[in-house]
């Protein structure tokens, strides 16, 4: 069953959106946070420019057709269960908050996680359980 997610890559001036139409649930956010990370495709922290960043993420986890697509906005699929947003902190840390989703009839987002990427990778399982709880 695909879980869908969106991931907002986000700097000083601008926002790039990307959808994910399988795995979108923490693990599997999890498991494309460090494919994109260990596949060299973006710049080196502290460098980060949200369009370049999304578009290692892409490149780093694109396998076939669909699946993995731009979009222009966040809230253009309505039919996603996850969201994340990427950004770098004051501290040139790279962090994602993780939201569950409902954009069918409201915007409405339920944080889940906001803090340091690597402590998400590390606990995605359990942020996922506890969301599942």
């Amino acid at each position: 069953m695909s879980t869908r997610a969106i991931y907002s890559f986000i700097d000083e001036t601008d926002s790039y959106h990307v959808y994910v139409h399988y795995d979108g649930y923490p693990s599997g956010a999890a498991a494309y946070f460090k494919q994109w990370l260990d596949s060299g495709l973006s710049w080196t922290l502290p460098r980060f420019e949200a369009d370049e960043a999304a578009a290692g993420f892409v490149a780093a986890n694109k396998t076939g057709q669909g699946g993995v697509r731009l979009v222009k906005n966040r809230t253009d699929c309505v039919d996603v269960e996850y969201g994340y947003r990427i950004s770098l902190n004051k501290d040139n840390r790279l962090c994602v908050q993780c939201v569950t989703t409902n954009y069918w009839d409201v915007l409405h987002e339920e944080v889940i996680f906001d803090g340091d990427m690597d402590t998400f990778i590390m606990n995605a399982e359990q942020i996922e359980e506890n969301t599942n709880a």
